[in-house]
């Protein structure tokens, strides 16, 4: 009957939709136990399918129903009679121990108002009800002053509520914080409301508002009079409002068809992914354990478990093929210090990386080359390389940290940029050795998460492929880790054992 429900981003709970058998109500689960669930009861069903609907609901400890459900209840509420569906509702709720708020929160405060006959109409149809103890914390409100243009008035409902504490690891306070700074940049756009709203709007609103308000507090005769006024300002807002609308409509059409073709069609294109419904995983204990449940079951798929007992072995060792290491650069190298370009003083690497001898795959890090980029001689003449330590220097500058997320986010780094590089490189080759390059890719949509690498790495030796560039790639697939980044929270990593990723 199209229930909806809108969530405040301001709310701490993860709201979660859990499926009803109605298609009368809309179910959401905050956190771990607390359950909401709007209902609306059209006048047209009968008693037997009240009954139906209200049997259909699924209810839990800390449930709370609300909506309109088109009942009165009578004296229960303070409303003025009954009707046929308040011993259905009543019933219902005695055998389910639910209570009705509006009685001990709400008592006699109509939730509808409208004007019949030059009469006022109240009623109580809009309830809440729950089987929690919040008589003591909960308070309801009805605000009787406002018109927002329906007769059934806005309700709030407040109370306390202890969130069950749930242990779950805690994501590094830096982890997301680079893409929470990208998306800051939508901060600059401007509200829908103010794109269509002016001072005319406000003065029409306003007006509505005060109308309604002198029709609430007037008597007997006076109550036609202002109704009608205020009815009046009713229609002259809402057709303000939709020519606003028709105007920035086309305001925005004539500066989509007056600028760049290009520029015109992205922005429609931003617009059609915004209103694309957004599909996400979601966890009722937040999303740090949505993250961490989502790296387990990632971790259950690329384990290997399903792997044959006899697979091909593993690469073997590659010390014995490193071409050379810090030890015997340092030996070769007869330059401790003074001249020649500061790269290619060994003394000068070794210290920032420790003792190198025979490893040569794990003698330099990013800290290590930075601190000894520091500490350069200046003014010193280039060696073969023709580098400059003046040259150096800078690149601690325009290289700044970018987190691993936002590598997508790059200028000139996309999969489209990335794919452009390469058809670049074939076209260069073919120029060259003036025969086409063979370019193999792997169907990873059919074998992505359980092909074994090994069997890769093998075939690529089986026909005499450089054992240096084999063992490249498989230090690239091998000794990866894997985290899971979900709203913006970030699980702790793992290694896969299968898959090509």
């Amino acid at each position: 009957m199209g229930v909806s429900a809108l969530v405040s981003p301001r709310c701490p709970l993860p709201v979660v939709e859990f499926p009803v058998k109605c298609k009368y109500a809309l179910g959401l689960q905050l956190g771990r136990s607390l359950r909401l669930i709007c209902l609306y009861l059209p006048p047209s069903l009968s008693t037997a399918e009240v009954q139906s609907v209200l049997d259909s609901l699924l209810l839990t400890d800390d449930t709370i129903i609300c909506g309109d459900l088109n009942v009165r209840l009578g004296r229960l509420v303070g409303d003025s009679r009954t009707n046929m569906r308040s011993s259905v509702l009543r019933r219902w709720c005695d055998d389910h121990g639910l209570n009705i708020l509006n009685k001990t929160l709400a008592y006699g405060i109509p939730t509808y108002l409208t004007c019949r006959g030059h009469a006022e109409v109240s009623s109580i149809v809009d309830y809440y009800i729950t089987n929690m103890p919040l008589v003591h914390s909960a308070s309801i409100s009805v605000a009787l002053d406002f018109s927002l243009g329906s007769d059934h008035k806005l309700m709030s409902l407040s109370f306390e509520y202890s969130v069950p504490v749930v242990s779950s690891m805690s994501s590094s306070p830096s982890s997301g914080q680079v893409r929470r700074l990208w998306n800051l940049s939508r901060l600059k756009e401007p509200e829908v409301q103010k794109l269509l709203w002016t001072s005319q709007l406000q003065a029409l609103a306003d007006r509505r508002d005060w109308l309604y308000r002198k029709w609430r507090w007037s008597l007997g005769i006076d109550k036609a009079y202002w109704w009608g006024l205020h009815q009046e300002a009713h229609v002259r807002f809402r057709t303000a409002v939709k020519r606003a609308k028709r105007e920035s409509w086309r305001a925005f059409c004539d500066s989509l068809a007056r600028g760049d073709f290009s520029a015109a069609v992205r922005r429609v294109k931003q617009v059609h992914n915004r209103r694309r419904p957004q599909v996400s995983y979601a966890h009722p204990d937040g999303p740090v354990a949505g993250a961490n449940a989502m790296r387990d079951h990632l971790a259950s798929v690329y384990s290997g478990s399903g792997l044959p007992s006899s697979r091909p072995p593993p690469l073997p060792s590659p010390n014995g093929h490193v071409p050379f290491d810090l030890g015997s650069v340092s030996e070769d190298d007869p330059s401790d210090s003074g001249s020649g370009s500061g790269l290619g003083s060994g003394s000068g690497l070794g210290s920032g990386s420790g003792s190198g001898s025979g490893s040569g795959l794990s003698s330099f890090s990013a800290d290590s080359v930075a601190d000894t980029m520091r500490r350069l001689p200046l003014r010193k003449a280039p060696g073969s390389d023709h580098l400059r330590t003046e040259m150096l220097i800078p690149i601690q500058d325009v290289s700044p940290p970018l987190d691993i997320a936002q590598g997508g986010f790059r200028p000139q780094r996309s999969a489209l940029d990335q794919a452009l590089c390469l058809h670049d490189l074939m076209q260069e080759y073919y120029r060259r050795k003036r025969h086409f390059l063979v370019v193999a890719f792997l169907d990873i949509k059919a074998a992505y998460d359980t092909v074994d690498r090994r069997v890769i790495w093998q075939s690529l030796l089986a026909v005499n492929a450089p054992f240096a560039l084999v063992s490249v790639l498989a230090h690239l697939f091998d000794d990866v880790s894997i985290s899971v980044l979900l709203s913006n929270q970030v699980s702790s990593p793992f290694t896969p054992s299968t898959g090509v990723l």
